[in-house]
């Protein structure tokens, strides 16, 4: 039984959750007057976990793995991407003007994986690239929105997948992922994890790892 199963990290998801929060935020902040994405994390949680913190927030981990043998030893890797995105608590009567955010936060996150950087992220470093996500790039995207329904309120979402096709190990140079805090740590207190009938209360603490330098 392996002693420690807590040490092994997804560059591919770091390099997502440093471009996708650095460039969404910063392309939204003028539009939304604030983050778009507070608090991301690498693991697919509990919606119902998910809407305690009662912050836009973002889940970003790998769904599935694909190989294809093209003969002439020659390999092609297919990986898909899930993104769950979650809005904090909306009055019933409020829920028609906010929306319309869910598709202008998915936009903007396609938008800059199909570049794979962003100027002003990293130096306009090739981000994706430096994970191995971007030898052909992103292949296609999609994103169904939906709710979570409270007993007053509802938390807005979308569930988006990205498939990058023809990802190989990275190259050793460009940035160093191993050793970049990207993700947040999520350490919470709770009694319930279903959702209550008179709706959801914030989690007693939320204790964020972020390290990203704010544009």
């Amino acid at each position: 039984m392996p002693t420690d199963l807590d040490i092994s990290a997804d560059t591919a998801v770091q390099a997502l959750a440093l471009l996708i929060r650095g460039s969404v935020n910063a392309r939204l902040l003028p539009e939304l007057g604030g983050n778009a994405i507070e608090l991301i994390y690498g693991a697919p949680l509990p919606l119902s976990l998910l809407a305690q913190g009662n912050q836009p927030t973002l889940l970003i981990y790998r769904a599935q793995d694909r190989d294809r043998d093209k003969g002439d030893w020659l390999f092609e890797e297919n990986s898909v991407f899930r993104f769950d995105y979650m809005l904090p608590a909306t009055p019933h009567d409020r829920i028609v003007q906010r929306w319309p955010v869910l598709r202008r936060v998915w936009a903007a996150m396609i938008a800059v994986c199909r570049e794979g950087r962003d100027p002003l992220i990293e130096d306009n470093a090739k981000v994706l690239e430096a994970a191995g996500l971007a030898r052909y790039g992103l292949g296609t995207g999609r994103a169904d929105y939906s709710f979570v329904p409270g007993a007053n309120q509802t938390y807005p979402m979308f569930r988006g997948e990205m498939t990058f096709d023809g990802c190989y190990p990275a190259p050793e140079a460009f940035i160093d992922l191993a050793n970049r805090h990207t993700l947040d740590a999520y350490v919470t207190q709770h009694t319930e994890w279903d959702l209550p009938p008179d709706g959801l209360n914030i989690v007693d603490e939320a204790v964020n790892d972020l390290t990203l330098p704010q544009p």
